[in-house]
C-alpha cells in the first residue's frame, strides 16, 4: 500500500469514526427530546432551544471537520508536504475530543445552563485547534476565531448577568444560530470552495 493511500484511509477512517459519534449524538438529542424516561412519545418544549443549539452547532462542526480533512490530503499530495501528515494525527485527537463534547451536549440538552457551559467548552477547543493547525486552516483561521471569541463572549455574559431563566436560554440559543450564520457567511469560500477538491479514488 502507497504512503498516499495510508493517507487517505487515515483520513476517510477518522470521517467515518466523527460521523458515526455525531450521529449517535443527534439521535440522542431527538430522543431525549421527543421521549420520556419510559420511552414514550412527550414533547419537552421548553428545552427545544438547547436542542437547537445543538443542531446549529454540530452541522458546520461537522462540515468543517470534514472540509479540513479534504484540504489536509489534497495539500499533502498535490504539495508533496509529508509534514503535514502530523496535522492529521493532532486532529484524529482534538476531532474525537470534539465529538465527545457534542454527544455530551446532545446528553444534556434537558440540563438547562450546564448545556451552554459545554458549548462554550466547544468553542474553546475548536479555537485552540483552529490556530494549532494554521498551515491548514489559515484562510478561514482569523473568522473562526472572531466569531467563537465573540460567541464565548456574549454567552458568558448572558450566563453571569441574566437573571430569568428562560431569557438566558432564548437569547443563548440565538446567539448560537447567529454564531453558526456568521460562521459560513464569513468563511463561505472554505466550506463551498469555487474549484472542486480532487481526491484519490
Amino acid at each position: 500500500m502507497t504512503s498516499e493511500k495510508t493517507i487517505e484511509r487515515s483520513v476517510d477512517s477518522l470521517q467515518r469514526i466523527y460521523a458515526i459519534i455525531v450521529g449517535f449524538a443527534i439521535g440522542e438529542g431527538i430522543r431525549r427530546l421527543f421521549l420520556n424516561s419510559s420511552g414514550g412519545l412527550e414533547f419537552h418544549q421548553q428545552h427545544l432551544p438547547e436542542f437547537l443549539t445543538f443542531i446549529f452547532t454540530a452541522v458546520p462542526f461537522v462540515h468543517g471537520m470534514n472540509r479540513h480533512l479534504d484540504k489536509t490530503l489534497t495539500t499533502i499530495q498535490e504539495q508533496n508536504r509529508r509534514g503535514l501528515f502530523i496535522i492529521i494525527v493532532f486532529d484524529f485527537a482534538v476531532f474525537l475530543i470534539e465529538s465527545c463534547v457534542l454527544a455530551l451536549l446532545a446528553i444534556s440538552v434537558m440540563s438547562d445552563v450546564s448545556f451552554f457551559w459545554l458549548w462554550i467548552l466547544l468553542l474553546t477547543i475548536d479555537i485552540v485547534w483552529t490556530f494549532i493547525t494554521w498551515p491548514i486552516t489559515r484562510e478561514a483561521v482569523w473568522q473562526w476565531a472572531a466569531v467563537n471569541i465573540a460567541a464565548i463572549i456574549a454567552s458568558i455574559a448572558v450566563l453571569n448577568f441574566v437573571a430569568d431563566l428562560q431569557v438566558k436560554v432564548v437569547v443563548l440559543t440565538a446567539i448560537a444560530i447567529l454564531r453558526t450564520v456568521l460562521d459560513y457567511m464569513s468563511a463561505w469560500e472554505f466550506y463551498f470552495p469555487k474549484h472542486i477538491i480532487k481526491t484519490a479514488d
